[in-house]
């Protein structure tokens, strides 16, 4: 989920160069992210203030627009989905010394964008408690996406022609099912002159809330630790419900390109509590080890 950031079109990179398998590209942190995970949406400041004062800026027109659950969202007591509306339990905040040590949510070969281990915070902004969120980009076995091409640039592209839509999505940690969404469909994929076009729509995108920023998505609370967002899910292909009992490895359901995004990609981000718009980063590693931007993962 990519949010505020200034000047979102600089210096964008959807395709890797080609790269052998033990070549690591590393962005500099003053390298704007990548278009083709997160799409962007132009903020008004950035500021260093922590995520609970970040996410209070954008005021009461965001919230009032959450009076109840969207469509596809499963209630909860607090519902994960609505915020400062839901005045019920939180789950024990596990501190921002805290990091949670995560498996990776899929198997074969993905990119790595938007890396807090390049920046933090990663997507250019603490909103919704993005501080220390990451995106994989599922590719080819040479490492790439869906080639570009004249069409591309100056057309929305069908996400089912991108490499790893539909692959599965896979619990990251253990826990208990505390939020799930499946009803957001999955748009076309923008690249070129359409990503920009796209991004004029981003700022309604974010003023309706972070549910349709992280389109379809899995919750899971993972104990007395921290609550693990997984995003941009498939239309449809949600199989855990709320409530249910999950283990590391399980399919929860298929890469889409639902939400706040250009292209097919899965978001993950950790949290201290089910209360989004109050909730503070928590920092995340993989086998103890943070991937940077431009890393191929191999997940067996």
């Amino acid at each position: 989920m990519r949010l505020p950031g200034p000047h979102p079109f600089l210096h964008h990179r959807s395709v890797p160069p080609r790269q052998s398998e033990s070549k690591v590209l590393r962005c500099t942190p003053e390298c704007p992210p990548h278009i083709g995970v997160c799409a962007r949406v132009i903020p008004s400041r950035l500021s260093a203030h922590d995520d609970a004062c970040e996410a209070r800026r954008i005021g009461p027109a965001a919230k009032a627009q959450w009076p109840a659950p969207p469509p596809g969202i499963t209630p909860r007591f607090p519902d994960p989905e609505l915020g400062c509306k839901s005045p019920g339990r939180r789950v024990r905040s596990v501190g921002m010394t805290s990091t949670a040590d995560l498996a990776y949510p899929f198997q074969g070969r993905w990119l790595t964008q938007n890396s807090p281990a390049n920046r933090v915070p990663s997507h250019g902004t603490a909103l919704f408690a993005t501080s220390f969120a990451i995106d994989f980009v599922p590719v080819d076995e040479a490492g790439r996406t869906a080639p570009i091409t004249l069409g591309s640039l100056l057309r929305p592209e069908p996400a089912e022609r991108f490499p790893g839509f539909g692959r599965p999505i896979l619990a990251p940690v253990d826990g208990v099912v505390a939020g799930v969404h499946h009803t957001a469909p999955d748009h076309p994929s923008f690249r070129g002159l359409p990503s920009v076009v796209y991004a004029l729509t981003q700022g309604r995108r974010a003023a309706a809330g972070w549910p349709q920023l992280a389109g379809n998505h899995v919750m899971i609370e993972a104990g007395d630790g921290p609550v693990i967002a997984i995003c941009h899910l498939q239309r449809g292909s949600v199989q855990v419900r709320q409530g249910q009992r999950v283990r590391v490895g399980e399919t929860l359901g298929r890469c889409g390109n639902s939400g706040n995004s250009t292209e097919p990609h899965v978001h993950l981000q950790a949290i201290d509590r089910l209360d989004v718009l109050h909730a503070s980063a928590v920092p995340i590693t993989f086998g103890g080890r943070l991937p940077r931007n431009g890393e191929i993962i191999d997940a067996g």
